[in-house]
């Protein structure tokens, strides 16, 4: 793990070695350091792949409504890393699990690729890009693409 700031930080691992665990604590820290139910909402979690995505979100929806119930994996370690009463961590875990389910759209864990979509798609206009613009995927395509516009530029039509 290498944290670079306070609010910003970086889980390297190997496979199996608990990244999920460490994440899925972290964002829970964020979500239920301050009482406010919204605090997801401005937390971005980053991975590879859809899988490890879907499975983050899970872990963090299953381990919160946990959390309501007093119980869980996480409960005492949250209780001491927030410095926070049973009664304290519970009120705060139900309001923030109401409010996931509630704007469940508002839980960005997502892949590095969908963030960047999102980014870009949120700048079309500043970009040029048409509203309905899409990402290919064939990486073929794209290149006999871009070598077809670079021959049209030099005067020379691709077949």
């Amino acid at each position: 793990m290498i944290e670079l700031s306070k609010n910003f930080e970086v889980v390297r691992a190997s496979a199996g070695s608990g990244k999920t665990y460490r994440l899925v604590l972290r964002y829970l820290e964020c979500s239920l350091g301050a009482d406010e139910k919204k605090a997801f909402s401005r937390i971005l979690a980053l991975t590879f792949t859809n899988k490890a995505a879907a499975e983050m979100k899970e872990r963090v929806l299953k381990d919160i409504k946990q959390l309501t119930d007093g119980r869980g994996d996480k409960f005492l370690e949250l209780k001491n890393n927030l410095t926070l009463t049973d009664e304290v961590l519970i009120a705060r875990a139900k309001s923030l699990h109401k409010e996931m389910l509630h704007r469940y759209s508002d839980i960005s864990v997502m892949t590095i690729d969908s963030f960047v979509n999102r980014l870009v798609r949120s700048f079309t206009r500043d970009l040029a890009l048409e509203q309905d613009f899409r990402i290919e995927l064939n990486s073929e395509k794209v290149i006999d693409d871009a070598v077809s516009r670079l021959l049209e530029r030099v005067g020379v039509k691709g077949k």
